[in-house]
């Protein structure tokens, strides 16, 4: 009696933990992908002190089938963790998402409060795990991209050309000619390394065009100061 009654002791304590985490996976499970996104730091933390009572529990209970099953449970949820967070990335666009429905061969509506994590974890995202990752690098970097066109173009829609009059003559000249000219060509230059970044696709028609709008600026100028 005494030895059953160890054995059902640390039986309780396995399967208590057991339901525990079924559980509360299954209410992620239920989750919204806009409510995932609020929640994933406190779904890591969890998580991870569920993988480490699980690891504290006696080895004599390794050998039972719901140990094994509840730490493979803890296991694949921690490993998807990392790509939900990348994925939760402000970066992440809906073109993003057409991508890993391309690599997942799955299909579900982009919309943050309908797509559910069930839908995601479904769709089997740790077997694409470097496709997933790849898109959310190149969401990062097109980010990058697309803010600094940004302060491109936020800088010439708000830059304002003065002249003055020449003395004795009825022309003007522009103040600040060199440093008008030194701003463009390092706009200009900007622009060139972004059309020659790998990322840059979404952003080419956009960057093609201001580049050479700010060309025929300086090229204008160019000509009026002569």
């Amino acid at each position: 009696l005494v030895k059953t009654h160890k054995e059902l002791t640390l039986l309780t304590k396995l399967y208590d933990l057991y339901m525990e985490v079924v559980n509360t996976l299954e209410s992620y499970n239920e989750l919204t992908w806009s409510s995932v996104m609020e929640r994933i730091e406190n779904m890591a933390e969890q998580m991870t002190a569920s993988d480490l009572q699980c690891k504290r529990l006696p080895k004599s209970l390794r050998e039972w089938e719901a140990y094994n099953d509840l730490q493979l449970r803890v296991t694949n949820f921690l490993n998807i963790l990392p790509l939900l967070q990348d994925l939760s990335k402000d970066s992440i666009q809906n073109r993003h998402w057409v991508q890993v429905m391309q690599v997942t061969g799955s299909n579900f509506v982009v919309d943050a409060n309908e797509l559910t994590l069930r839908t995601l974890l479904n769709a089997d995202l740790l077997r694409v795990k470097d496709d997933i990752e790849d898109i959310c690098d190149s969401a990062d970097k097109q980010m990058a991209i697309d803010t600094k066109l940004s302060e491109v173009r936020g800088k010439w829609s708000q830059a304002s050309l003065t002249f003055e009059p020449y003395p004795g003559k009825k022309i003007s000249l522009l103040k600040g000619y060199g440093q008008i000219i030194e701003d463009l060509e390092e706009s200009q230059l900007a622009l060139q390394t972004m059309l020659s970044m790998r990322h840059v696709g979404p952003f080419r028609d956009s960057a093609s065009s201001m580049l050479s709008s700010l060309s025929d600026t300086a090229d204008t100028l160019e000509l009026w100061v002569q």
